[in-house]
């Protein structure tokens, strides 16, 4: 019986209980010593590689806290003179989901020279756009303006006349027509008194200086557009051997369970600011053209200059809706408070069918914010930085709402609760 079980390969009681011989002869023996200082240099380097940031950050915070004007001067001068690596990386980002939708769409069929074509392509779209704003565009909007300009006084009358005629229409001892009359010659004054003044010719005598400023300004942002179109080129062409350094590096310094949370947060960084802005500048462009046709239908004044006001400011959420309609009104009421009341109803009609519908189908749930905490995201970033900052600020406070809303999901879910 033992016989047929060693023919058929089978073991018996007595051989499972011998142990099987392991053959050392590739068996590298290592020094337990050694091993143990090996570890111990790993968790020192993984040590110091979390002790490290946080002295750099409590350094900045003190440096912040006891020398606020210095340090934000000092924080502007690196920006100034690394601002065409920032302007290269943000023209690579721009430009690489064009260059990703090239590659897996219409060059799919290729094995070699893929991306290179795919960039040629981009890069052909992007200073087709440059080219169109400047040949088309730019020159329209500039002409607008100072066809504004001429025609501010003009304005200004038929703002006076039809001030006067609300007073004329009621009765002389009605204290609405006291109140229109005073707040007419209040508003009048003080308009005289500012173009009178000497604040105002002194800013006329500014302006000579400021063109001087602009133009030394503009042969700057060419330099640094050239340096920045050339980075931008190198990013997009070394992307993959780019994030894979990025990748090793991060896996070499962190923990594997640390350095998977880096790159998931990375990743869906990534995702959800190109959904913002992929998404709001699509509906920003349709906002703008829909308010081109709509202004030359009822022939508003400047249609192109309103229209390109009202769509470049769509993109900052909720509140630029707000900021761009402002200008666009008081122009439209300088040439007739009439239409201006109807573009008043055209702009809240468009932005309650971008805010409810369109946004949303274009959007989806990328934000996952509530109206207040986009108003707070656009108002912070605004302060920090400016317009750069009104527009990245939504998209960052996303991606921390998204990270604690995760974070205290887990932790709910470790104590089993429900809420």
């Amino acid at each position: 019986m033992d016989k047929i079980k060693a023919d058929a390969g089978i073991l018996t009681e007595e051989q499972k209980t011998v142990p099987i011989p392991v053959k050392r002869e590739n068996v590298e023996c290592i020094d337990e010593p050694a091993l143990e200082d090996y570890q111990t240099e790993q968790k020192a380097g993984m040590k110091w590689s979390f002790t490290l940031p946080v002295i750099l950050l409590l350094f900045v915070a003190i440096r912040f806290i006891f020398d606020a004007d210095m340090f934000l001067s000092d924080l502007t001068r690196l920006i100034s003179i690394v601002s065409f690596l920032i302007w290269g990386f943000a023209i690579a980002y721009s430009l690489d989901p064009l260059v990703t939708f090239f590659m897996n769409k219409v060059l799919h069929k290729m094995k070699k020279g893929k991306r290179g074509l795919a960039m040629l392509f981009a890069y052909i779209i992007f200073f087709g756009i440059i080219a169109f704003l400047s040949v088309f565009i730019l020159p329209i909007v500039g002409e607008n303006i100072i066809y504004i300009a001429s025609k501010v006084p003009e304005y200004w009358n038929n703002i006076q006349k039809w001030w006067a005629g609300i007073g004329e229409s009621l009765s002389d001892d009605s204290i609405v027509n006291h109140y229109v009359l005073a707040t007419g010659e209040r508003i009048n004054k003080l308009l005289s008194d500012y173009f009178n003044s000497s604040d105002f010719n002194r800013q006329l005598k500014d302006l000579g200086t400021g063109i001087l400023n602009t133009a030394l300004g503009a042969t700057q942002f060419l330099i640094n557009f050239i340096l920045a179109l050339v980075m931008s080129i190198y990013m997009l062409g070394d992307k993959k051997n780019m994030m894979r350094e990025t990748k090793r590096i991060t896996y070499a310094v962190f923990k594997k369970k640390t350095a998977d949370n880096l790159v998931f947060a990375t990743a869906k960084t990534n995702e959800i600011f190109k959904k913002f802005f992929l998404g709001k500048g699509l509906a920003s462009v349709i906002v703008g053209v829909v308010t081109f046709i709509f202004a030359t239908i009822i022939k508003l004044p400047v249609p192109l200059l309103q229209a390109f006001i009202i769509g470049v400011t769509n993109i900052i959420p909720t509140i630029g809706p707000v900021i761009g309609a402002i200008p666009c009104l008081l122009l439209t009421l300088f040439f007739s408070p009439v239409k201006a009341f109807w573009l008043l109803i055209f702009i809240l009609i468009l932005q309650q069918f971008d805010g409810m519908y369109m946004s949303p189908k274009i959007l989806g749930d990328t934000l996952g914010l509530k109206p207040l905490f986009v108003i707070v995201g656009v108002l912070i970033g605004g302060s920090i930085a400016g317009i750069i900052g009104a527009l990245l600020g939504t998209p960052t406070l996303a991606v921390i709402s998204f990270f604690i809303k995760r974070y205290t999901d887990k932790r709910l879910q470790e104590k089993r609760l429900e809420i």
